[in-house]
């Protein structure tokens, strides 16, 4: 199982502070601000635990990395521990996946020899000697070897050999390492904004609380009006910074959890001093909601369930006063989305039909009273497509096929019309994408593989102008592998493997980013495990792939997050990976 990105040999006589300093570049280079690593890079001074049986503890982390970074000197040339290193690790693992870094010395290439020139001098163990058939990549540090670090030159050098770690170009990931930087400063200067407009709503409702009686009433209305205008302002905030930070690629699910949680506390001690606070109540129901989402990404279903069931009691026992408030019906509408989602992952569907079911009905009805508001007309009908499609997966769920049919095609009609109407709203042409992938549900089930495949090309072609238009948007980018995954699945159902190999591949690469940039998010794991499986049976290095896939439903296990499919498909991977010839 890959648990490194990187293994550094080198000789810690000369080279410790070097390394160190290679090792943190790598790991650094490109990490989004809420992460820990882009990377993770093996090094004995930090990541070997004292022990007296040193080489099987390395040996074990050689098997565990997917290159070897060997810092060449004649020091490390002279190196028991180096030489063993890559004598194992060409024996293991071969040279197409070790990276040089010369640090003292001189290296020369004989293009006729397929070899480094050779002498008393050369700093480079013998293991290497006759082994590489090609010039390795390599990059001289010798600059940079005595120096306190820091400087442009050795930065880009160390941008050599992470791009190369991390498969992608210098130039996308020094790119990276800017826009991350960007996104970071907006991110945390959109927080901090929220978070201080709360505050203040917070200070000003304790102030009123706490003045004299004898302050006259206009005065005190007038402070309410400001605290809840300021309340409503930090509610579209919260909302709008939610939504963000689940759907930017890479993002946590605790940094999501734990900036709700904190707006939560404000909220509810905004509410202790104005208990009747209309706004401040659908705040809190708007933050629950929230809440639930990210507990969902996380694999926390009953806590989603909790949250969103919370949710929707705040808004309805607010909606007994103001039954006709359009506003508190359609935020009840999404909190009984939230029910639904929560309810059909954990296997409940006639209890998520019953909760999308009441979210339907509210909004047709809200369709109904926007017609003669082209602006708010088109909000409703775009809430109500959604409706549409939620309901109609229940029914799909229940095998009732016929009702899912006719909720997807009325779905797929309205989704179609308002993405004529604003063409350039990216939202409104993933909905049109939606569309297309549940008619090819449908076309699915009457078994016309045919129609199937033209629905699901469809869909690929609009979430592949999606994803170019914004790479960083995960629900994009998932959207697109499933649809890469499905058409993978029936090309292999059918044994075209070799069409089937094309579209898995494309999963494959969406996949790793997503896996990368979210280790805690369980679906996005699974769904790899899952294309895996599916390539290995396209022959497509059907060992590694079984493997693969198998380690990351045990890692699932582990966590506690292995769903009843999961495990089946790790069943099946194990059956196969033991029919293969040895």
């Amino acid at each position: 199982m890959t648990v490194y990105d990187a293994f550094i040999s080198y000789n810690h006589a000369k080279d410790s502070a070097l390394a160190a300093r290679l090792q943190r570049l790598i790991q650094r280079l490109g990490k989004p601000w809420y992460v820990r690593r882009a990377a993770r890079v093996f090094r004995d001074d930090t990541s070997l635990s004292a022990t007296p049986h040193m080489w099987p503890t390395i040996v074990e982390a050689l098997k565990a990395s997917r290159f070897l970074i060997l810092v060449a000197s004649p020091e490390s040339a002279a190196s028991r521990w180096v030489f063993q290193e890559t004598q194992y690790w060409l024996a293991n693992k071969g040279p197409d996946s070790m990276l040089l870094a010369l640090t003292a010395g001189e290296l020369h290439w004989d293009p006729q020899a397929n070899d480094f020139v050779w002498s008393e001098d050369t700093p480079l163990p013998l293991s290497l000697k006759g082994q590489l058939k090609l010039e390795p990549k390599w990059i001289d540090l010798r600059a940079f070897r005595d120096s306190a670090g820091g400087s442009a030159a050795e930065f880009s050098a160390a941008a050599d050999l992470a791009a190369a770690v991390r498969g992608i170009p210098k130039e996308d990931l020094l790119s990276e390492e800017v826009r991350q930087h960007r996104r970071a400063m907006s991110l945390s200067t959109l927080a901090a904004a929220c978070l201080l407009l709360l505050s203040i709503a917070a200070g000003w409702e304790w102030r009123q609380a706490t003045v004299q009686r004898e302050i006259a009433i206009t005065q005190r209305d007038r402070a309410e009006k400001s605290l809840l205008a300021t309340v409503a302002g930090a509610n579209d905030l919260v909302l709008t910074l939610a939504v963000k930070l689940r759907q930017t690629l890479g993002v946590p699910t605790a940094i999501v959890n734990e900036f709700l949680q904190k707006v939560g506390s404000l909220q509810d001690n905004l509410t202790k001093y104005n208990a009747s606070s209309v706004d401040l109540e659908r705040a809190k129901a708007v933050t629950l909601r929230a809440q639930s989402q990210a507990l969902f990404t996380e694999g926390d279903l009953n806590g989603a369930l909790a949250d969103a069931e919370q949710s929707s009691q705040v808004l309805e026992a607010l909606l007994q006063a103001s039954k006709d408030d359009q506003g508190l019906n359609s935020e009840l509408s999404y909190s009984l989305d939230r029910e639904g989602e929560a309810l059909s992952a954990l296997g409940r569907h006639a209890d998520a039909l019953k909760a999308f079911r009441r979210a339907l009905t509210t909004r047709q009805l809200l369709a109904l009273s926007a017609q003669t508001d082209a602006t708010l007309n088109a909000v409703r009908q775009r809430e109500l497509a959604t409706a549409l499609t939620s309901t109609g997966d229940e029914y799909f769920a229940l095998q009732q096929y016929s009702e899912a049919s006719d909720l997807y095609q009325e779905s797929l009609k309205k989704s179609a019309s308002l993405a004529k109407l604003r063409p350039d709203d990216p939202n409104t042409q993933e909905d049109v994408a939606v569309g297309y992938d549940r008619i090819a549900r449908i076309r699915l089930q009457d078994g016309d593989g045919d129609a199937t495949i033209s629905s699901l090309d469809e869909s690929i072609k609009i979430r592949e102008r999606l994803t170019k238009q914004d790479p960083m948007n995960s629900r994009w980018q998932e959207n697109l592998a499933i649809n890469y995954d499905t058409v993978g699945a029936l090309h292999v159902a059918r044994k075209e493997f070799g069409d089937a190999r094309d579209a898995l591949q494309k999963s494959l690469e969406i996949r790793q980013v997503l896996a990368s940039r979210g280790p805690d998010v369980p679906v996005w794991q699974g769904a790899m495990a899952a294309t895996l499986f599916y390539l290995a049976q396209c022959n497509d290095q059907p060992r590694e792939r079984l493997q693969h896939s198998i380690d990351i439903v045990n890692q699932l296990g582990r966590d506690g997050k292995l769903s009843g499919e999961l495990s089946g498909l790790r069943e099946q991977a194990q059956s196969l990976l033991k029919a293969l010839p040895q």
